[in-house]
């Protein structure tokens, strides 16, 4: 279901989507009655397409078994004047697509990634890190975090997101420098 199939459809009421839908925009049923009456934290369509949120979690963990994100899938559904203030988004291990502007959030600090997409399929979050705008998480033996690693872009590992390093900074001179440490497991 592509952007704007049915946009502004003052009448829809009821979706039923099969499980075999591979792709769905929220765009495409944005201001329905059917959309706008959502109420679930997360709107999941079909076979684990996630087009909405309706948290106020500055922290949100997406729930494993969802397969894709649509194009704005943060958007806010309920109040939608309000600015969306999540700060941090997880993703689940099951992710497979990552639609293109599924993060454009304007708080947006952190995006973590559980492990590699299928696909590779990352542009928009790629693009971001490489400006420094957000920081991308991913396992160190990720392509997502050898590929960002290489090009310079805002990354970590995810041992060091979940706080398994502490960091001191040492003087020496004119100069300060950071030192990473592994702690126990």
């Amino acid at each position: 279901v592509q952007t704007c199939a049915l946009p502004i459809c003052k009448e829809l009421e009821k979706v039923e989507l099969p499980k075999t839908i591979k792709k769905v925009s929220k765009y495409a049923f944005e201001e329905t009655p059917w959309l706008t009456s959502r109420s679930e934290e997360f709107v999941i369509v079909g076979n684990g397409i996630l087009i909405g949120y309706n948290g106020d979690d500055r922290t949100v963990k997406i729930p494993e078994g969802i397969l894709y994100i649509a194009d704005g899938g943060f958007k806010k559904i309920m109040n939608s004047d309000e600015e969306n203030m999540i700060e941090t988004i997880i993703l689940p291990k099951s992710l497979e697509l990552l639609d293109n502007s599924a993060t454009d959030l304007e708080n947006l600090k952190y995006v973590v990634f559980q492990n590699d997409l299928p696909n590779g399929e990352m542009t928009r979050v790629e693009r971001s890190a490489q400006r420094k705008e957000i920081t991308v998480v991913a396992p160190q033996e990720s392509s997502i975090y050898k590929k960002l690693k290489d090009e310079n872009a805002q990354c970590i590992t995810l041992e060091e997101y979940n706080g398994k390093y502490v960091y001191i900074y040492m003087g020496f001179g004119n100069s300060l420098v950071r030192c990473s440490f592994i702690c126990g497991m």
